[in-house]
């Protein structure tokens, strides 16, 4: 279930109730399984933003502001509890966030964005202790393509110390530390209704061990608009 409000031309909120149970990945292969049990509890998602300036023109530089949320009811233990046994009982979990979008620059059809996002959560329950990311876009710098984005980000996720010594107890795998991802794309404009947009992914530490071996990804994205 879900529910946005518009509250004037600077702010929106809106939040999200979803089953507390999203299944493991053997299970749910394919995101299409659902199953509602009582005992799952209820996971809810809430996220408010303001825009100083929703109607922003070619002088002014546009930002947003965004600040939200989880909350999970499901009273889950903590990994020091999972080490020493316990399967339930102990808290329900939340986490909260941040993002910051910023126009640095603009000029005709020329802009440079960028956008600044973090967040944590309780490292003695959940597996990603902190989160954060900041990225540039730029747009319509190449003569005739005024509609072509170049981007670059970096984003790094730190496991919890938490969740590493549960980890290494009951299942003798390496120490987990932080994942680090470097990421260069562009989205081109083929035509007025088709946009291609390649994308270089490097991953350092994959999956946050410090044995894991660094990785290279390159996926292509295509959209067609009618």
């Amino acid at each position: 279930m879900r529910f946005a409000a518009q509250a004037g031309p600077h702010w929106h909120f809106q939040t999200g109730i979803f089953d507390g149970d999203a299944l493991a990945q053997d299970v749910n292969k394919n995101g299409i399984a659902f199953h509602l049990a009582q005992g799952d509890g209820a996971l809810i998602f809430s996220e408010v933003s303001f825009k100083p300036h929703p109607n922003a023109d070619d002088h002014t530089l546009a930002n947003t502001f965004k600040l939200g949320g989880f909350y999970h009811t499901l009273r889950q233990p903590t990994w020091a509890a999972q080490t020493g046994g316990a399967s339930s009982g102990g808290g329900a979990d939340f986490g909260i966030y941040g993002l910051v979008e910023q126009e640095l620059y603009k000029d005709g059809n020329k802009k440079i964005t960028a956008a600044l996002r973090g967040g944590g959560a309780p490292a003695y329950r959940n597996v990603i202790g902190w989160y954060v990311d900041v990225g540039l876009n730029f747009t319509g710098f190449l003569p005739g393509r005024e509609n072509y984005v170049a981007g670059v980000g970096f984003a790094r996720s730190s496991f919890s110390r938490s969740f590493s010594d549960f980890q290494q107890a009951t299942s003798g795998t390496s120490p987990y530390d932080a994942e680090m991802i470097f990421e260069a794309t562009y989205k081109a404009q083929l035509t007025p209704w088709w946009t291609l947009q390649p994308d270089l992914q490097v991953i350092f530490t994959p999956g946050g061990q410090k044995s894991s071996g660094d990785a290279i990804v390159l996926g292509l994205r295509t959209a067609v608009n009618f």
